[in-house]
């Protein structure tokens, strides 16, 4: 237990076997408890006497920490001379020598008086001991009694004032603003106008989930709560079905917070993904203003009203009587969701001065005066829709503000001083953990550091999979210098879009790097810093190769601010100043500068000297941290995900009770059967790779994370993401059930039909070899289109959508050479025969391009690998439209791209981008960039597994086929027929035959037969076995 939990409650002497104890009186503990030092050093003769229990999990009075109890004493002890027997669990690291909990009080009617400092057990009376710290403890309640008492009073300008952040010379004014909306500041809980909060719930067989008991010692205070909360109209009396476990946390100032523990719920609640802006495209906005306002909303989930017919869902039950929400509850999944809609509505009409990211208000303007009046403006429109401010938190009429982790002024940003000295005070690493925690922690801020890749080589290079960890002077001054770039480095300016921006790029040996400015107020200033490590064959480029892969990545990279305006590229290496007038024998070269082509930009050269990226950039005067930070950030201040990846987390995780005697069994020798303990964590080694272990309910809301953000991926493919960087036991287990009990999931599926013809493979050695092409066709109309191009690589599996209005050969080619410049050129495609591809225009286009063509059979799409990506695409589709109108499917055909493409695939076993391009995705927890590890070692380990799952796969499907069905030449079969209705004509398609012929087997293509005509030599075409079926030549005599 903690000691500050300890030192405020009330203490007596008692006398245990002639040996005197201090023993503290804690109500709120079940049981009566002894500190196992006390029994070591003073009643060791009692060993003998120890009753072994099954381990028993005690929680502290944090509610945060916990211990197990292995065994127990029945001891006698005096309080002023009267004996009392009881059970004493023995407590392993406990301060005080023994507890008194409620199970002595009650059993013996003791009494706690504390204005008397007595207690009765019994009928006899102790004094208590009542220290310094229970006394500023008694102090501080009656402070909080007093500044209540004091909020209950008429709110006045007077007290408004006394209660601002402001200057001092602002501060009548900004009063006089508040008190003229002064229900943003008083003491009721208000509730949001204009907008309401539904939740949709698969609600089968949802009923009462197992609850928690409520602490004895905080039930007269839970009355309380629950009285102001439904005066405060937070929560109403109810009958509902539904009762949710309540969680009682205790806040900073010793108050309580009724929550719900709605995991269950949350299982069961259709995700409703909205999230704020980008951090990058927020800060962005923020230009050249020079005075700012920060507001803080009090309270904010519960200022969003419940619908009514979703308050049902929230019902939880406090000694037997049931209440349900009427607003927002924190701990469900949409909390977050449904406040970012709110102020979507309420504010994002004024985002020329004011921005918000979840409950975080900035205002800024360029003068005081206009200030003054943008401050009002918002003040009114948080009053007018019910919102209420936090006054002590808000900051008002501030030259430099502190927002989402970053220090604003007129100029930029900086980094926070408490960060830069945990940098500054960080160690040399003496492991490799430590010092992926070191470079994890850099990375967070890499963009305030120029040529970050470059610096940080040696570093990396220790990353290497059996590289041994040797600390070398040149990794020293690598060290040294990453901390010193931070520690003295650059402050980073807004960008003002009304001026060109200058793009700087540089390339060494390793790295790629590069400087966006501009020209503000006559001097250069330094926008944002850009680079990278090159990786595998990148590292074999060319010098003009890799001059201009830094353009590429610069130009893409900074999207952002570059697209749809002019700018200018500066470089030392001049064969580049001829980039889009020239020739290219490099086809590599010539694609990239085809990406270009969507940017306005003029090529200069300067001499390398003059390169402020090798030069200028080292000196003070550069930033940018707008757009790394994005997601980060966004962990950190999204409610249902905030530290879910956290080294705190994990390490929480590991004190679970089903982790603790595995801790035990490494003990002192750090390595147990795979597992090894490092900085305090627990590791598990597979194949190399040192994950994290975590118990299984980190690893249920990690699995249900992974499940949501992509697309409500498979069992399979959610494991392999976790097994990225974690570990638990029963992990894939884990996986299995919440896929099975997602609703949306259930109905989404398509389910798996038995296979009747032999299964054959094909086989691909490296990315691009074979892709396989077809179209999602004759969906609603979204936009301008109404169908989606389905390009695959067979090796990787990555995947490209494309978007189009109509199924045409021209259009294809036009999206074939847009893949061909995003991606590469393949050698050869697979596709079915639509009259699309086959012609003899497609055939000639793709010989121009050097490409092989093959189709499958006739009628059978399966035979087109494509077929089972564009049941992907479609099952993808369905779950982001369900309950969404079916036009909208255009909106999320990238997002699809992106979920198909970032997860692991289940054949390769890496996602399909690392594969195809060797750059991992982002994840949300910090993975260090391992760009030594070249890409071709990678590719011989997906090859096999590629090789290896084809072949388990062929082998278990054909297991599967009892009656193989094989044609002979000459045999006579009828053909599936293609069955079309014709309303003028009045033919119905189900009304027509399902078979045509009898034509005769020519020829066998494995799979697939050539057919002729019964009576001549003509060719009906190609058919699948599956399309087929044996005539009997009998049947004629009974037409």
């Amino acid at each position: 237990m903690e000691e500050t939990f300890l030192t405020i409650l009330p203490q007596l002497d008692i006398n245990i076997l002639g040996k005197t104890a201090v023993a503290m009186i804690d109500t709120g503990a079940e049981i009566s408890l002894i500190s196992e030092k006390f029994i070591k050093e003073n009643l060791g003769r009692l060993e003998k006497f120890t009753i072994m229990i099954k381990g028993m999990r005690v929680t502290t009075a944090n509610q945060k920490s916990f211990a197990l109890i292995k065994r127990k004493f029945i001891l006698g002890f005096e309080v002023q001379g009267l004996h009392i027997e009881n059970e004493m669990f023995v407590l392993a690291g406990m301060q005080m020598d023994c507890i008194i909990g409620a199970d002595i009080l009650r059993k013996h009617k003791g009494i706690i008086n504390f204005e008397e400092g007595s207690v009765t057990i019994g009928k006899r009376k102790a004094n208590l001991k009542m220290n310094e710290q229970y006394e500023k403890e008694k102090e501080n309640q009656e402070a909080s009694l007093q500044i209540n008492h004091v909020e209950q009073r008429k709110i006045s300008k007077e007290t408004i004032q006394e209660r601002l952040n402001c200057r001092e010379e602002w501060k009548d004014k900004i009063a006089e603003v508040l008190y003229q909306q002064k229900d943003l500041i008083n003491r009721e809980i208000r509730v949001a106008a204009g907008y309401q909060h539904t939740l949709q719930v698969d609600d089968r067989g949802l009923g009462k989930i197992q609850t928690y008991s409520v602490p004895f010692h905080y039930r007269q205070e839970i009355r309380e709560v629950l009285k102001q909360m439904i005066e405060d109209g937070i929560i109403e009396r109810a009958s509902t079905n539904v009762i949710n476990p309540l969680v009682i946390v205790k806040k900073k100032n010793g108050t309580l917070r009724l929550c719900l523990d709605a995991r269950e719920l949350n299982r069961r609640t259709v995700p409703q993904l909205e999230s704020p802006q980008k951090i990058e495209a927020l800060l962005g906005k923020i230009g050249k203003n020079k005075i700012f306002t920060k507001l803080d909303l009090q309270n904010s989930f519960w200022l969003i009203p419940l619908e009514e017919n979703s308050r049902k869902f929230t019902g939880f039950s406090v000694d037997g009587a049931t209440f349900q929400f009427k607003v927002v509850p924190f701990g469900l999944a949409s909390s977050c969701a449904a406040l970012v809609r709110a102020m979507q509505q309420i504010l994002d009409q004024y985002d020329t001065f004011c921005l918000h990211y979840v409950d975080d208000i900035i205002i800024f303007s360029d003068t005081e005066e206009e200030h003054l009046q943008h401050v009002t403006t918002i003040l009114e429109k948080l009053n007018e829709n019910g919102l209420k401010l936090h006054l002590e938190k808000c900051e008002f009429v501030k030259e430099k503000v502190k927002f989402l982790g970053f220090e604003i002024n007129q100029q930029g940003l900086e980094i926070e001083n408490s960060r830069l000295e945990e940098i500054k005070k960080f160690p040399p690493p003496t492991n490799v953990r430590k010092l992926r925690g070191f470079l994890g922690l850099l990375n967070y801020y890499r963009k305030f550091v120029p040529r970050y890749s470059e610096i940080s080589v040696p570093l990396v290079e220790l990353l290497k999979k059996g590289v041994k960890f040797k600390w070398t002077k040149e990794r020293e001054e690598a060290f040294g210098k990453l901390k010193e770039e931070l520690i003295n480095g650059i402050n980073l300016y807004h960008p003002d879009f009304h001026e060109e921006f200058i793009l700087r790029t540089d390339a060494s040996d390793n790295a790629v790097a590069g400087v966006l400015a501009q020209i503000q107020g006559g001097v250069e200033v330094p926008i944002c810093f850009i680079s990278r490590i090159l990786r595998g064959p990148e590292l074999n480029y060319s010098v003009s190769e890799k001059e201009m892969l830094a353009i590429i990545y610069c130009v893409t990279k900074l999207k952002f601010y570059l697209l749809g305006r002019k700018f200018t590229i500066e470089t030392d290496h001049r064969a580049l100043t001829h980039l889009m007038t020239t020739r290219f024998a490099n086809n590599r070269i010539y694609r990239w500068s085809l990406i270009l082509q969507e940017f306005s930009f003029e090529i200069k050269y300067i001499k390398g000297k003059n390169n402020l990226i090798a030069d200028v950039l080292s000196r003070k005067g550069i930033t940018e941290k707008e757009m790394e930070i994005e997601f980060k950030i966004l962990v950190n201040h999204m409610a249902e995900n905030t530290g879910l990846f956290s080294v705190e987390r994990i390490r929480e995780s590991q004190e679970a009770e089903e982790l603790l005697n595995l801790r035990q069994k490494i003990g002192e020798k750090q390595r147990y059967r795979g597992y090894k303990i490092e900085d305090e964590l627990l590791i598990k080694v597979i194949g190399g790779e040192e994950l994290y272990v975590i118990d299984r309910n980190l690893c249920e809301e990690m699995g249900r994370y992974f499940h949501l953000k992509y697309g409500h991926i498979g069992i399979r493919r959610g494991w392999l993401l976790m097994r990225e960087n974690f570990y638990c036991k029963r992990d894939l287990g884990v996986m299995k059930a919440m896929v099975n009990k997602c609703h949306l999931c259930s109905l989404g599926k398509y389910k798996n039909f038995k296979n009747q013809n032999e299964v054959k493979s094909i086989r691909t050695n490296e990315p691009l070899q074979i892709i396989a092409i077809d179209y999602l066709s004759n969906l609603v109309k979204s936009g301008k289109n109404k169908h989606i191009l389905v390009i695959i690589d067979l090796f990787s599996r990555f995947t490209k959508l494309y978007l189009v209005p109509v199924c045409t050969t021209d259009k294809t080619v036009q999206m074939l050479d847009k893949f061909i410049e995003e991606v590469g050129r393949p050698k050869k495609i697979i596709a079915d025969n639509a009259t699309y591809f086959n012609n003899d225009r497609f055939k000639l286009a793709l010989r121009d391009r050097e490409i092989e063509l093959g189709f499958c059979s006739i009628r059978h799409p399966q035979g087109n690998p494509s077929e089972r990506y564009i049941q992907e695409v479609i099952k993808y589709l369905r779950i982001k439209l369900y309950n969404e109108s079916h036009t909208n499917w255009g909106r999320y055909a990238k997002q699809v791209e992106s979920f198909i493409n970032e997860v692991p695939s289940t054949v390769t076993e890496k996602p399909p981008a690392y594969v195809m391009f060797g750059i991992f995705p982002e994840r949300p927890w910090v993975k260090i960039d391992e760009g030594e590890e070249r890409l071709k070692q990678e590719l011989i380990k997906v090859r096999e597994k590629v090789r290896r799952k084809q072949e388990r796969y062929v082998i278990k499907e054909n297991n599967k086929i009892k009656n193989r069905v094989i044609f002979r030449e000459g045999d006579m079969v009828v053909l599936k027929k293609l069955r079309v209705a014709d309303g003028p004509k009045q033919i119905s398609a189900k009304l027509l035959l399902p078979y045509e012929g009898p034509y005769v087997i020519n020829r066998r293509f494995g799979d697939s037969y050539e057919l002729r005509f019964r009576d001549s030599d003509r060719i009906r075409g190609k058919f699948h076995l599956s399309m087929l079926y044996k005539y009997d030549d009998n049947y004629g005599d009974y037409e």
